[in-house]
């Protein structure tokens, strides 16, 4: 369960949701989510890493591309 004050730094957002750094910085920029700057890094917050998960999950089932899933979003 995510603590729903925290954020996350890129490495623990890995660690929670094995997608790869890749795929995060894609994801994230392709439906817009919301990060949070500190200096030069990047804070997650578990809003941002639920939909992660729920677009590691639509992707791996192969019954929805990126583009539906940017459309329906």
């Amino acid at each position: 369960m995510l603590d729903a004050e925290k954020k996350y730094y890129l490495e623990d957002v890995i660690e929670l949701t094995g997608i790869s750094e890749r795929n995060i910085k894609f994801w994230v920029a392709e439906y817009r989510l919301k990060v949070f700057k500190e200096g030069r890094k990047n804070l997650y917050p578990p809003i941002t890493i639920t939909l992660l998960n729920l677009i590691k999950e639509l992707t791996e089932s192969k019954l929805f591309t990126t583009k539906f899933i940017q459309i329906q979003g």
